[in-house]
């Protein structure tokens, strides 16, 4: 794999023997001698340049899986709507269980398509209202994840004036530019409980939107910003 901020998988199963295993992960990092995306990675920091990430950076691991399972979903949201629609690239049926909090509000079983009519909350930094959710194979392959109902564009107000929406509706964007470095770790943050308490305080101070530059982040980082209440405008990762 090529590439130090995009996420990839690869299937071990031939390579598993019997007894004792060992797997390892090597990463070459050139930083700024390759012409891929570095970010704000410099070789000599100073300025706006910060000193470059050696080796992995990002969460990985190692995980078993049945043969027959869902390999990729796909959740697309309408606001206008406020309905939802969930697409797998599974064969069989899959049953689909939607909660709010602990409260089960949607099961229904489906093949590679959905969609979900209900009355969602819309997200905003306002109401940071997320739903759980549940895909079940009857093989016993079972997914969680979440989805938050919003949408984002642009529109005239009424002076005749293009602004930014938020489930079609003007809103200000108040936010900061956020580096995604760390003191300790570089590209890399030292725990979730940091980024939560980092998250928090933005939102404490009365931000709303988070612009993230020049990264890419681990996943949870965006699932935090969405459980926290705060928009993100992201970045290309630029080359150089």
């Amino acid at each position: 794999h090529n590439g130090g901020f995009t996420p990839f998988t690869l299937d071990v199963s031939d390579k598993i023997r019997p007894g004792k295993n060992t797997l390892r992960v090597e990463c070459t990092d050139e930083t700024t001698d390759s012409h891929g995306a570095r970010g704000k990675q410099n070789e000599q920091r100073g300025g706006i340049w910060y000193t470059p990430q050696s080796g992995i950076w990002q969460p990985v691991w190692l995980e078993s899986r049945r043969k027959d399972s869902i390999a990729d979903f796909t959740v697309k949201t309408d606001a206008e709507n406020k309905s939802v629609s969930v697409f797998t690239d599974y064969e069989n049926a899959v049953q689909i269980t939607v909660f709010d909090g602990e409260e089960e509000i949607i099961k229904t079983e489906f093949v590679g398509a959905v969609t979900l009519n209900y009355d969602f909350s819309l997200w905003s930094p306002e109401n940071p209202k997320l739903y759980d959710f549940t895909l079940e194979t009857k093989s016993g392959d079972k997914i969680s994840s979440y989805f938050g109902v919003r949408s984002f564009g642009v529109g005239v107000d009424k002076r005749g004036k293009k602004r930014l929406l938020l489930n079609g509706k003007p809103y200000f964007f108040n936010g900061v530019l956020d580096q995604g470095y760390w003191s300790d770790g570089l590209l890399t943050y030292p725990s979730d409980e940091a980024v939560v308490d980092e998250l928090t305080m933005l939102k404490n101070m009365g931000f709303n939107t988070v612009r993230k530059h020049i990264k890419l982040e681990p996943f949870r980082w965006y699932y935090y910003c969405d459980k926290i209440g705060l928009t993100v405008w992201q970045d290309f990762v630029r080359g150089g």
